[in-house]
């Protein structure tokens, strides 16, 4: 039997979803979701022949990890460095994460910015600074 750690971002109990097929494609997604919250952070493609114990193992390799980093909007929230705005973080709503920051005059996130560009609004439960940026490189 596989082991799963609780949920990151609730603790909650979590468990594997069915095997969902990829229209157009030569694989299954295989998912971990939490009974509680609802996360489901990482996919793993599965192809036909593997094994089930082997497609479990190999999503919960990814479910299992953990990040020293979040931080839980519970728990504080980033640094202000303007009038109304914390520096732009790392966020996360338990599915996704994007970068966004936090505006202090309303009390909530504001631009957040998902991977496909647009702006939009998440219940964010943790966040994280941003990687310094790399240093020597020069854009042209």
């Amino acid at each position: 039997m596989i082991e799963l750690k609780p949920c990151p971002f609730c603790g909650g109990e979590p468990y594997f979803l069915k095997p969902r097929h990829e229209k157009g494609t030569a694989f299954d997604t295989m998912m971990i979701e939490c009974k509680h919250c609802g996360a489901l952070p990482y996919g793993v493609s599965v192809y036909d022949g593997e094994k089930e114990e082997d497609k479990k193992a190999a999503i919960a390799k990814f479910w299992n990890r953990r990040s020293n980093g979040w931080i839980s909007v519970k728990d504080r929230l980033p640094e202000k460095v303007t009038e109304h705005f914390s520096n732009d973080v790392i966020v996360t709503d338990g599915r996704r994460y994007y970068v966004g920051c936090y505006d202090f005059s309303i009390h909530d996130w504001k631009s957040v910015y998902a991977e496909w560009g647009e702006t939009e609004y998440f219940k964010i439960s943790h966040w994280m600074p941003l990687h310094e940026l790399p240093k020597g490189d020069k854009l042209p």
